[in-house]
C-alpha cells in the first residue's frame, strides 16, 4: 500500500497577530482541499521578544517581572475575548491553563547562577508557541474544523545545546510514526507549536530563533511530505527586507543551494537549518502570503537557473572584535583552536571572520552574551572591539551596488568572493 503524502503548512507570528488574523488563517485552512495536513505555528506577533525580556528579568530577579508577565497575559486574553466573546469559554481553557503554568513558574525564586540562563530561557520561551497554538486550536474547534493538537516537546526529540537544540532524528521519527502517522491515515489534520522541542526525559528545549520553519522542515522530511508551504506577510521571497531596502523584487523561483546561502548569511525569511532536510528528499518549499492566498508565491526547489538579482541582507547592532595573542605571536591553529572553543562555550556564532598574521577579527550579534564572551577572551588575548555597527551582505553584487552602500560611511571590514560581498560599517 502506497504511503499517503502529507502537506505541511507553517504560519508565522504575523499571520496570527490578532483575532482577525486567526480568522483569516481559519479561512485559508478551510480552502485547503487536500489532506492530510500538518500545521506548524509560531508565537503570536512579537510575543517571543516579550518573553525574552521576561526571561531575562526573571533570571536576574528584577522587580518588573510580574508587570512583564501581565503584559503578555493581557495580550493573549484580549485575543481570546475577541475570538470567543468570553475568556471563560470552554474553548479557552487550555490557554488559561498555559498562562497559569507560566505564572506559577515565575512565582518561584529566580535560580540565578545555579541554573544556566539558556536553560531558563528554554523553560519560559516555549509558552509563546504553546499559547498561540492553544488559541488557534480552540478557535478551529469552535468553528468545527476537525483536527488534533499535539505538543511538539513530545514529538521533536532533541539534545543540547539549549537555544539551538540538536535533533535526534531516530527518536523523533519513532514518535512521529507512533503519534502522527495514524492520524494522517485517518485524514485528521494535526496542529503543533513550532520552534520548541524536548529531551528524552521531558526537559523543554528550543531549536534556535525563528526555528518554527525548521520544525516544519523536520516533520516534512520524516513524513516524506510532497510540499511544505510557509505563510508570511510578504508575497514571496524578496531580494531584501522591504522595511530597510525600498527597491525590492520578488523572486518566483530559486534553488535550494541559493536559499541555503541566503539563510546562512542571515536572510530572515528562512531559518538557516530549514532547507537541507527538504533538499535531501527534494521536497519543494513554497513561500506564500497569508494576505493573498491565491498568489503564486516563491518556490524553492531543485533548480539550476543562474541568479543575477542582487540580494541584500542587513544585520544591525553588530560587535566587531579583534583578538591578538598577548605574546605577539602569530594567529595560528593553536590560537584559533582556543578562540573557537570560547565561542562554542558561549554559544556565539560569528557572522563574519577575518584572519591576519597577528589578529583574528569576528563580527557577532551584540546581545546579552557579548559581555561574558569579551571577558572570557580577554583572559588569554588582547581584545579590542567596536560596537553599534552594521553588517551588510550582498549576494550577486555589482560595483554600483558596492558604491551605493559605502557612500560616506566608514568601513571597518570588507570581504568579497565571486558571488558574495560583505561589509562591516558604521
Amino acid at each position: 500500500m502506497q504511503e499517503q503524502k502529507t502537506i505541511l503548512f507553517k504560519f508565522g507570528g504575523a499571520s496570527v497577530k490578532n483575532a482577525e488574523a486567526v480568522r483569516n488563517m481559519e479561512h485559508i485552512l478551510n480552502r485547503q482541499g487536500e489532506a492530510p495536513l500538518l500545521i506548524v505555528l509560531s508565537a503570536m506577533d512579537k510575543t517571543t521578544n516579550a518573553l525574552e525580556e521576561l526571561a531575562y528579568s526573571y533570571y536576574l530577579g528584577k522587580p518588573d517581572t510580574p508587570e512583564l508577565f501581565q503584559k503578555i497575559k493581557s495580550f493573549h486574553v484580549w485575543i481570546v475575548k475577541d475570538l470567543f466573546e468570553d475568556q471563560h469559554s470552554p474553548y479557552s481553557g487550555p490557554v488559561i491553563q498555559c498562562l497559569n503554568e507560566l505564572e506559577e513558574y515565575l512565582s518561584k525564586p529566580s535560580p540565578g547562577e545555579k541554573t544556566p540562563y539558556d536553560e531558563v530561557y528554554d523553560r519560559i520561551i516555549p509558552y509563546g508557541e504553546l499559547l498561540s497554538t492553544r488559541i488557534v486550536s480552540g478557535y478551529l474547534e469552535m468553528k468545527g474544523f476537525n483536527h488534533r493538537w499535539m505538543d511538539a516537546r513530545d514529538i521533536i526529540i532533541t539534545g543540547p545545546p539549549h537555544r539551538d537544540a540538536t535533533v535526534n532524528w531516530d527518536l523523533t521519527g519513532k514518535r512521529i510514526r507512533e503519534r502522527i502517522t495514524p492520524l494522517i491515515r485517518e485524514n485528521t489534520p494535526v496542529l503543533l507549536p513550532g520552534f520548541i522541542s524536548g529531551t528524552v526525559d521531558g526537559k523543554p528545549m528550543t531549536l534556535g530563533r525563528e526555528g518554527s520553519d525548521y520544525t516544519a522542515s523536520i516533520l516534512a522530511y520524516l513524513l516524506n511530505a510532497n510540499r511544505c508551504v510557509v505563510w508570511k506577510d510578504v508575497p514571496g521571497l524578496l531580494n531584501a527586507d522591504p522595511k530597510i531596502w525600498p527597491h525590492t523584487e520578488m523572486i518566483p523561483r530559486i534553488s535550494y543551494w541559493e536559499a541555503i546561502e541566503l539563510s546562512f548569511y542571515g536572510a530572515k525569511v528562512i531559518h538557516p537549518k530549514t532547507i537541507k532536510p527538504l533538499q535531501n528528499k527534494k521536497i519543494p518549499l513554497i513561500i506564500k502570503s497569508f494576505l493573498d492566498p491565491e498568489g503564486a508565491g516563491t518556490i524553492i526547489c531543485e533548480d539550476t537557473v543562474q541568479m543575477n538579482t542582487p540580494f541584500y541582507i542587513f544585520k544591525f547592532q553588530q560587535l566587531l572584535i579583534s583578538i591578538s595573542p598577548r605574546d605577539y605571536s602569530f594567529i595560528a591553529e593553536d590560537n584559533l583552536h582556543v578562540i573557537f572553543g570560547i565561542l562554542a562555550r558561549h554559544n556565539v556564532k560569528a557572522n563574519i571572520m577575518h584572519n591576519s598574521a597577528l589578529s583574528f577579527s569576528i563580527c557577532i550579534d551584540d546581545d546579552a552574551k557579548s559581555g561574558a564572551l569579551l571577558q572570557d577572551l580577554s583572559e588569554g588575548f588582547i581584545v579590542r572591539y567596536n560596537s553599534g555597527l552594521d553588517l551588510i551582505t550582498v549576494r550577486h553584487y555589482t560595483q554600483e551596488v558596492i558604491q551605493e552602500l559605502t557612500n560616506n560611511r566608514k568601513v571597518f571590514l570588507e570581504q568579497r568572493s565571486r558571488n558574495t560581498f560583505q561589509l562591516v560599517l558604521q
